[in-house]
């Protein structure tokens, strides 16, 4: 088949992972819970039977990890069929050459099929010489120098903080974060602009010339429209006294914020890494609920904003599905703003393929990034990427069977999204 030629190329081609959340120290795994119950993937046992009581997913259970596993086995087989289910198959068929399935019985000969292989000083190098992943951004940075002769495996540091503002915000968190912002800086905030001012000087303390990008999470929704500076500060009084905020409020005061961190950062970092699309709830257990969530019209609101920045790159990570046709039209326009892959609820195999369609159509090659991890542990890592090789693979084929485009066509193409373009945009003193 076509894609089944295609993919053979996409894994020759050395690939730029532009976001994840990677330990320089700590690569791979000590145990196989920790890609066995890897966020993505705990939600999904827990809606299958699992346990409901997993307030952290990301970092999963807490207490021995062979009980955590016991009490999550009889559920893989219910999840198998989905795009994370397969990405587990990938890392275990590939990785640790296991392909049986996965139940009580099997376990241990899974857990000896890993214990071998993690136990190899070099194993985390194996698994990205294998992925042929020559550069990944991280947000750890809190790690040792690399000492004489250590290997580099290629990572590279982001700065992802924000002394205020994150997927959760509410009126206690907002007017907690508002209040310390305002004691470090000894000043009153009450508009955009002295936002901003006290924004700056967080971020010099921050020193975000090291980083290659600021990354952060924030709302959604926002709304652009020109308010007048008694409406700012009205909402900045709420924020101080922890009074709820509209759902228009809150998107008036989510504009505020992201232009006052635009300005902020002028000068100190040249890429803001956008992550939107998901909002986290709690449920009755307290279990963190992962919900999309956005604006269909948000990418109006952003190229209004970044119209008036053109020396700074915006690279938004989405995963709000109904945000693509309108962030596609800005991208489409404004040369500043990149696309890289699919974050959270659109990382599954038929979503992807339906945006890289879109994407591919609307968009010029320099405004996309082919691939992010999002990773914990190169497990993941390399698994994210065969899955998102795949979809681009099939994606690909299709518009060349349907003449769009040739297969040499598409072979720049990824390389292009994959390599050159992530290089350009996050690298561009490094040459590989």
């Amino acid at each position: 088949m076509l894609s089944d030629d295609l993919l053979i190329e996409l894994e020759k081609i050395p690939a730029i992972d532009v976001h994840s959340h990677l330990n320089r120290d700590a690569l791979a795994v000590a145990h196989p819970s920790e890609f066995m119950l890897y966020h993505m993937l705990l939600y999904e046992l827990c809606a299958a039977g699992g346990s409901d009581r997993v307030v952290a997913p990301w970092h999963g259970p807490e207490g021995d990890p062979d009980e955590a596993m016991a009490q999550f086995l009889p559920y893989y087989p219910r999840i198998a069929s989905t795009g994370f289910g397969w990405c587990l198959k990938t890392i275990l068929r590939d990785l640790y050459e296991f392909d049986d399935p996965i139940t009580p019985d099997s376990y241990p000969r899974l857990r000896d099929a890993v214990d071998r292989k993690v136990r190899q000083p070099d194993w985390a190098l194996q698994v990205l010489r294998r992925g042929n992943i020559v550069r990944t951004l991280t947000s750890r940075r809190n790690v040792k120098p690399l000492v004489p002769n250590q290997p580099d495996p290629g990572l590279r540091f982001t700065f992802e903080s924000l002394p205020f503002g994150t997927l959760n915000w509410h009126a206690g968190s907002m007017k907690e974060g508002l209040v310390e912002l305002e004691t470090a800086q000894g000043q009153r905030i009450g508009s955009g602009e002295t936002l901003r001012d006290a924004l700056s000087q967080w971020f010099e303390k921050a020193n975000l010339s090291e980083s290659k990008a600021l990354v952060a999470w924030i709302g959604g929704r926002m709304d652009t429209e020109a308010r007048s500076a008694a409406e700012i500060a009205s909402l900045f009084n709420k924020v101080r006294t922890a009074t709820p905020l509209s759902a228009a409020e809150q998107a008036c005061f989510e504009a505020v914020f992201f232009k006052a961190i635009i300005g902020a950062i002028q000068g100190k970092t040249r890429v803001f890494q956008y992550v939107l699309g998901c909002i986290n709830f709690n449920t009755r257990g307290q279990v963190r609920l992962p919900i999309a969530d956005g604006d269909v019209d948000l990418g109006a609101h952003v190229g209004r904003l970044m119209v008036q920045f053109p020396d700074l790159q915006l690279d938004v990570l989405n995963g709000y599905e109904p945000a693509e046709p309108v962030l596609c039209s800005v991208a489409a326009r404004l040369p500043n703003l990149s696309l890289s892959s699919m974050w959270w609820h659109m990382f599954y195999p038929h979503v992807a393929k339906n945006a890289w369609q879109r994407r591919i159509d609307m968009v010029p090659e320099t405004g996309l990034c082919g691939f992010f991890s999002d990773g914990y542990c190169v497990d993941w890592q390399y698994a994210r990427l065969k899955l998102t090789q795949r979809v681009l693979a099939n994606a690909l084929a299709e518009r060349i069977e349907a003449g769009w485009m040739t297969q040499t066509q598409a072979l720049t193409f990824a390389r292009f999204i994959l390599h050159d373009n992530p290089l350009r945009i996050f690298l561009p003193d490094e040459k590989l």
